[in-house]
């Protein structure tokens, strides 16, 4: 199987969607024979490093090719001429090693994933990562760009990572396959011994993930508790502006930004915390979830998206209302004051079937039987 992917961000800017389409395409290449390329656009980061070069793994059978004019990831024109330019990239390589499928990542990809279905008639699979302008802004322009590309256009099957998406009318069959999480990293590691109490929050600075809630919230609880600390994991457009909040709260000495973290690093991280929180207002399937389950840690989640379909209150975490700043203050200071251990080991046994093979295995089982439909 010669697949084409599309997704239309990489490095410098990585989430779970990156995240996903990397750790599946992987597994594609070295359990199941396929040679995978991955288009992706050409990006500037904020602080000028230009990320234009193709990238080759395992043999150059996994290979990231970007295409497009460097640009800062939010540009929309530097998106939209990257549509065309992607386009023209994937016809080229199909006349010289024809391609058997389409596998396309939210958002944009979508575009392009359907024009190139028409031009060179092969199957499309689209995959959605999460439905954030659905669930909290679904009458803007975004929010209906967003319906059209999430559940209006046709595609030969489309994937969610989340059963939440289900929710929304979709003219497509919809598989839905959850992230998974290695969980090599974390018990490979031995936890370290706490001096105090550390709360973590690891994900993308972004309006949605509801940062500010967590700030104003950590604020009330370090009036009365100067010895917690709160560790701050990962890059994004609202850095500066959580960093400011964090200043005109006076928490510089409690709250640490770590920035980006990955692999070992990264499980190191989840190994020195006592709790994980995830305040969102809006979620897919958060692999954030997972990764603190599999350092066994208690964890505090907004009630949206999937996260109930995992996070059962009381049993292997909390769960909380989105932008409840003082219910979180409480949830909060509960879990500071008693010994939730037992939380973060449910929630470790919770992920056990949850790996990234069984998940390359059921979209692998999904893009062959497209294929082999579309044949007919």
């Amino acid at each position: 199987m010669n697949i084409c992917v599309l997704v239309d961000a990489w490095e410098p800017i990585w989430g779970g969607g990156q995240t996903h389409v990397w750790e599946i395409s992987r597994r594609l290449v070295t359990k199941f024979g396929c040679q995978v390329n991955i288009y992706t656009r050409a990006l500037k980061s904020e602080n000028g490093i230009i990320y234009d070069k193709n990238l080759s793994f395992l043999n150059g059978k996994l290979t990231v090719i970007r295409g497009g004019t460097p640009t800062f990831f939010f540009q929309p024109w530097g998106r939209i001429s990257w549509i065309f330019q992607i386009i023209r990239l994937v016809i080229s390589a199909h006349r010289k090693n024809p391609y058997s499928i389409i596998y396309a990542h939210a958002y944009s990809a979508g575009i392009p994933a359907k024009i190139l279905r028409t031009l060179l008639r092969i199957p499309t699979v689209f995959t959605v990562h999460g439905c954030n302008n659905l669930d909290l802004r679904p009458w803007s322009v975004i929010g209906i760009l967003e319906r059209i590309l999430l559940t209006r256009l046709k595609y030969d099957a489309e994937i969610s990572v989340s059963h939440h998406f289900l929710n929304y009318p979709n003219s497509n069959r919809v598989y839905v396959i959850p992230n998974g999480v290695s969980k090599y990293n974390y018990l490979k590691l031995k936890k370290k011994p706490f001096t105090k109490f550390t709360l973590l929050w690891v994900g993308r600075f972004d309006p949605v993930k509801g940062l500010d809630v967590l700030i104003r919230a950590f604020s009330h609880i370090s009036n009365r508790n100067k010895s917690v600390k709160l560790l701050l994991v990962g890059n994004g457009p609202e850095l500066n502006h959580i960093k400011a909040l964090v200043k005109s709260l006076a928490l510089q000495k409690q709250v640490q930004f770590l920035g980006k973290k990955s692999g070992r690093d990264l499980a190191k991280v989840y190994l020195s915390a006592n709790a994980f929180v995830l305040p969102s207002y809006s979620e897919g399937h958060p692999i954030t979830l997972f990764e603190a389950w599999a350092a066994k840690l208690p964890v505090i989640a907004s009630r949206v998206g999937d996260i109930p379909e995992y996070v059962k209150h009381g049993v292997n975490g909390f769960l909380v209302k989105p932008g409840d700043i003082a219910g979180l203050a409480q949830t909060l200071e509960q879990v500071i004051k008693t010994n939730n251990d037992h939380l973060g080991r449910a929630g470790f046994k919770t992920i056990a079937r949850y790996t990234w093979d069984a998940s390359a295995q059921k979209v692998y089982a999904v893009l062959d039987k497209v294929i082999q439909n579309f044949a007919l």
